[in-house]
């Protein structure tokens, strides 16, 4: 039989967490040399000898009542039972320096034992006198197959047989049972997935609720796995796995269970709070923020909502009256989850709305069904805000109001160097040089105060890529974070997150 997988890989993972398959075969043969010692009655007596051989290395344990400095001293049996009187065997065994550089040694029941640390062919030979004991020897053997090894062709699926890509060949050596566990991680072509910068705001004219496809943020792949063998090594026959999908980002190592898979899609967010509240995100008018999901099977007849819960209490529903659209499965869509405006019907003269529900719905078993949410909270701010997108380790996109005041400035840098003096030397003409004259953009911004759960939500700005959205012009800028921490104290009830960036990028004149 070929080579196989014996369990895949997690489907969909992040690229950026461990992400492991199993290969295994039916050709490893090879085996490690092992002795066995079974123990009977009183055990032996004084004197009596045991001589282990192998590879040019030789030990000779002699039966003692007492230890020896060479660890060569054999324990005689007391008045314990067999079972004890193995492990005092064993014991003895470890003691001795040589034999555990070579041999592990394991005791089960009243039987003592001991097998080479390398697997193959090595000829083992015990003389011995022993009463009481039995030995049984059997020596290493070789693979019947020289030089095996398993081959893993990691594949990209593209839209068509002619557009998948290899991306890689891996190869790793089968452990004694015939296995192998390869570790995937950060092999897949993935990255922050940028949404349509036409869909950043006004004035854009639409006929279905913008949203796109994040081709960059995930990967379909398969496997193509095979034993290599032979002098030269040559595979067999490739055999192609199911498919599966990686998607950009990771997981932290003390994160709880998130957001679970429904049956339609992978939110592809962190949205939630520590204390099981509802995650209610701060927008203001006009702010632009996007949904991203993994479809899990093709959804037809989407289209959105938004629940408006209004400052005197009443809601409603405004629907979006453009035409339905099929999301595909298996692919990263974005989808635009924030109003142009803030200009909803309202319920009475003056009043304002305070939360805002998106809601993205399909066709489900014959009705339409919520595919995902995202719930925000309506913030009337100052003209100074500003809104940077950050790619949120999961896969997503999020943008982030920054209502606080902001500071903005430039950093600049050069060589400057000093010329000998001549005798035209002028004022207008100088000594000293500069050259390679460049300078970066600097901000400073902050959140303005805002609640601690979503301070925490925002530490992944301090490892995400960050963009300035320049919504007049609507284009993403983008920037470097150069914070190296946020902090929160938990007896404040008001929060704030301040960062600086600096501009992903170098320029010889500082015109604007």
């Amino acid at each position: 039989m070929a080579a196989s997988i014996a369990s895949s890989p997690d489907s969909p993972a992040y690229n950026q967490d461990d992400l492991y398959v199993t290969i295994e075969t039916d050709l490893q043969t090879e085996a490690a040399g092992n002795v066995e010692i079974v123990l009977s009655a009183t055990g032996p007596s004084i004197g009596e000898e045991f001589l282990l051989e192998w590879g040019g290395n030789s030990i000779t344990f002699t039966v003692a009542a007492a230890t020896n400095s060479q660890a060569t001293a054999w324990p005689t049996k007391g008045g314990e039972t067999l079972d004890e009187y193995a492990i005092r065997v064993g014991e003895a065994f470890r003691e001795n320096y040589l034999l555990t550089q070579h041999w592990d040694v394991s005791v089960t029941g009243s039987t003592v034992e001991i097998t080479l640390k390398v697997s193959g062919a090595m000829d083992i030979t015990v003389t011995e006198n022993l009463t009481n004991v039995a030995v049984t020897v059997v020596d290493g053997v070789d693979n019947a197959e020289p030089n095996l090894t398993a081959l893993v062709e990691l594949w990209q699926q593209g839209a068509t047989f002619t557009d998948d890509q290899r991306i890689t060949t891996l190869q790793a050596t089968y452990s004694a049972l015939g296995q192998v566990n390869i570790n995937l991680r950060e092999l897949f072509p993935v990255n922050p997935s940028l949404p349509n910068t036409a869909h950043i705001g006004l004035p854009i004219i639409f006929s279905s609720w913008l949203r796109g496809v994040a081709s960059n943020a995930y990967c379909p792949y398969y496997l193509r796995v095979a034993d290599k063998y032979g002098d030269p090594p040559t595979p067999e026959a490739l055999v192609k796995s199911d498919t599966y999908i990686a998607l950009e980002g990771s997981t932290s190592a003390d994160m709880e269970p998130g957001i679970p898979l429904n049956f339609y899609v992978k939110i592809l967010h962190n949205y939630r709070r520590a204390d099981g509240g509802t995650f209610y995100k701060p927008i203001a008018e006009g702010q632009p923020d996007w949904l991203y999901v993994l479809t899990l099977t093709e959804i037809t007849g989407c289209n959105v909502e938004f629940d408006i819960q209004w400052d005197n209490g009443d809601i409603t529903t405004e629907t979006y009256s453009g035409t339905a659209f099929t999301m595909e499965a298996n692919k990263v869509y974005y989808i635009r989850s924030t109003p142009m405006t803030f200009n909803f019907t309202a319920p009475a003269v003056g009043a304002l709305p305070w939360y805002i529900t998106f809601r993205l719905f399909g066709d489900g078993e014959g009705a339409p069904v919520t595919i995902a949410e995202v719930n925000y909270k309506a913030v009337f701010s100052g003209d100074w805000e500003q809104y940077i997108l950050f790619a949120n380790g999961r896969g997503g996109c999020e943008s982030v109001l920054m209502a606080g005041k902001a500071t903005t400035g430039i950093t600049a840098s050069r060589e400057t160097s000093r010329q000998a003096r001549s005798i035209e030397f002028n004022l207008a003409d100088g000594e000293i040089i500069s050259s390679f004259s460049e300078a970066q953009k600097e901000y400073s911004l902050n959140t303005g105060w805002i609640p601690r759960w979503y301070a925490d939500h925002l530490r992944q700005l301090l490892l995400g890529d960050i963009w300035l959205i320049d919504k007049p012009n609507k284009r993403f800028i983008k920037m470097l974070c150069t914070s190296e921490s946020v902090a929160s104290r938990d007896d404040e009830m008001l929060h704030s997150v301040s960062i600086k960036l600096k501009s992903a990028w170098v320029d010889q004149a500082a015109l604007v």
